[in-house]
């Protein structure tokens, strides 16, 4: 099975960081069911975050194991 990346883009007031809380289980569906395969790895970056020296892209890896450590060999 190949891997693949997908990318959630909109306006403002769209409801994306909603999406995400939800997946998060940051906030409950009003109704309705949540599914969310068993093998989805989800990846979120809150919209605001604490300075840090850190590039970006580092802040977002941080949290992947498995790239870390494939990438300190």
């Amino acid at each position: 099975m190949q891997q693949s990346d997908t990318t959630l883009l909109g306006p403002n007031g769209a409801g994306k960081s909603s999406l995400f809380a939800l997946l998060n289980n940051e906030l409950q569906i009003d109704g309705g069911d949540l599914y969310i395969p068993p093998k989805w790895r989800i990846a979120h970056m809150a919209q605001k975050v604490h300075a840090s020296s850190r590039s970006a892209l580092d802040y977002a890896i941080d949290d992947d194991h498995t790239y870390r450590s494939i990438e300190k060999g």
